[in-house]
């Protein structure tokens, strides 16, 4: 075998084992628990679909959570971990797509430099790992890229992208409005008549159908209640965010930092490898072969493609609504390909300095994954210093495997509030800022207990049975006779000073946190324990 022929052969397996490689990874660093308070939702989405019970929070995401049922009913596996298999197979197929985009874009060491960059990235190893939709959001946008890059006139690749934007709204809405032109850009290629026209507006709309009308049909209460809750829990977000909805100028400029700070975050380690490459770029060593106007014409429209991934994905997130770090995903690959682009015009020496400061800074994203606290370093700054550095922004971007350990500890470690406690007679209440980060781990951990969520004098959730309801009053209900348990970070002055009054009592558990024991008529963080008289009859509710 020659050695172009083991190179043709490794460029056709490089995907598939770069993809397998990422996927193991994924599968390395799955938790034990779901992280985040969305994964909780979302498992719950499995076993009952409510977007008004938060199984899963709107706008449902049923075609992953879907995808999850049929995992678990074609293993073992619990919900969780089934969701968590299917975020790891999406971020494999995302590296491996990303490499098959970068040969096409500018050879095999652009395809290799963006995968490896993502293979090792905290952010796709983070949510590729966890239960989590953001890394169907990459691997959507790669395939999009791939079938507008294929379009020709009168081809197949028009409505094969139509049918994708709409399987993809299906694990995330927002697909249609951030990736809706890619596909766009396809359609009107490939499109050369009436009957084709058709044809992909039919394709988008049955995919689109394939999902929206099996979640109506399971959703309680039908479409009218889904679409009434669904658009004030978006219109809550946007007014909150978007210069569009009347958000205040400190919402505005919170969301503008957030979206730079992650999206910066994201890439850091790339903009010395970016600069260094460009500079080389300029002084080749080696002259190189003239592309023919059709390659240059494909490299063109891949860079456009490209650029409308990111572009319109920022100024989604710019001037709309940033909800969690993990909208990066739906353009980091896109934009790690236009950063790595200098790198694929490099030669001999150049070429080796350029691929060295690529491994360490790939080495450096995964070391600050497996054994920091953060992407960044910490910082003490809150208002001051560069924005990106900011813990109001985001910073130190903690989407490491310390996070999920942490949360793996404190949740084992509150598992023996079920035994100390009595789900007929108490109900644990989680505060705002102060240990409420855990209410959706406990209401998942410990489903016979009622939950109570508090946001400073404003009882704003209960969970019971993995159903969780919706309240704006000003007391937490417990059963007569029984009492709240105030599971708590840090007791605050009022409940030291209650504590010291004789009207609460503090409980120790033997894994170590202290939680507080609160009776009727006791008021604490501006909410009242109160007897329920119906508590047997409808306990949480």
């Amino acid at each position: 075998m020659t050695r172009s022929e083991q190179l043709e052969r490794l460029d056709r397996l490089a995907p598939w084992l770069l993809g397998a490689l990422t996927f193991a990874s994924c599968l390395a660093f799955m938790p034990e628990y779901p992280t985040e308070w969305d994964s909780i939702q979302l498992t719950f989405g499995v076993d009952h679909f409510d977007v008004t019970g938060g199984s899963p929070h709107p706008p449902g995401y049923w075609l992953y959570v879907m995808l999850g049922r049929i995992v678990t009913w074609l293993t073992p596996l619990p919900a969780d971990a089934a969701l968590s298999v299917l975020s790891a197979a999406a971020a494999g197929a995302t590296v491996g797509l990303t490499y098959v985009i970068g040969r096409r874009f500018g050879g095999r060491r652009l395809g290799a430099a963006a995968a490896l960059f993502l293979a090792t990235s905290p952010f796709l190893l983070f949510y590729g790992a966890t239960v989590s939709t953001y890394a169907f959001d990459a691997l959507v946008a790669t395939v999009l890229v791939l079938l507008a890059a294929n379009a020709r006139p009168g081809s197949w690749h028009g409505w094969a992208a139509a049918a994708a934007l709409g399987l993809g709204a299906g694990l995330r809405q927002t697909t249609l409005i951030v990736l809706g032109p890619v596909a766009l850009y396809a359609a009107i290629v490939c499109v050369r008549s009436l009957r084709a026209a058709l044809a992909v507006a039919a394709a988008g709309a049955l995919a689109v159908l394939a999902w929206f009308v099996p979640m109506i049909v399971e959703q309680p209460g039908g479409l009218a209640l889904y679409r009434s809750f669904s658009d004030s829990y978006l219109d809550d977000a946007l007014r909150g965010t978007s210069v569009f909805y009347g958000a205040p100028r400190t919402g505005i400029v919170n969301n503008l930092g957030q979206a730079t700070g992650y999206t910066l975050a994201a890439v850091i380690v790339l903009l010395p490898v970016t600069a260094v490459a460009a500079v080389l770029s300029r002084r080749r060593e080696q002259p190189t072969v003239a592309a023919s106007a059709a390659e240059t014409a494909a490299t063109k429209r891949m860079a456009v493609l490209l650029g409308l991934v990111v572009g319109v994905s920022l100024v989604f997130v710019l001037l709309m609504h940033f909800g969690k770090a993990g909208y990066v995903l739906s353009y980091l690959p896109a934009l790690a390909l236009l950063l790595l682009w200098p790198l694929a015009r490099l030669r001999g020496t150049a070429l080796a300095v350029a691929g060295v400061l690529l491994v360490g800074a790939c080495a450096l994203d995964l070391s600050r994954f497996v054994f920091a606290r953060g992407v960044l370093p910490e910082t003490n700054s809150v208002q001051d210093g560069l924005w990106f550095t900011q813990h109001r922004h985001g910073a130190p971007y903690r989407l490491t495997r310390a996070l999920m350990q942490q949360v793996d500890r404190e949740t084992r470690a509150y598992l023996e509030l079920a035994d100390d406690f009595d789900p007929s007679r108490h109900a644990f209440v989680y505060v705002f800022l102060d240990g409420g980060h855990r209410f959706r781990h406990a209401a998942y951990t410990m489903p016979q207990f009622t939950m109570h969520n508090v946001v400073r004098g404003v009882h704003r959730n209960t969970a019971f049975d993995k159903h969780m309801t919706y309240h704006d009053d000003h007391d937490v209900e417990v059963p007569v006779g029984g009492e709240a348990v105030y599971v708590l970070d840090v007791p605050f002055p009022e409940t030291m000073t209650l504590e010291q009054q004789g009207r609460i009592r503090p409980h120790r558990l033997d894994s170590g946190p202290t939680v507080w024991v609160v009776p009727p008529g006791v008021t604490m963080f501006g909410v009242e324990v109160v007897e329920d008289p119906f508590w047997g009859r409808n306990p949480g509710k």
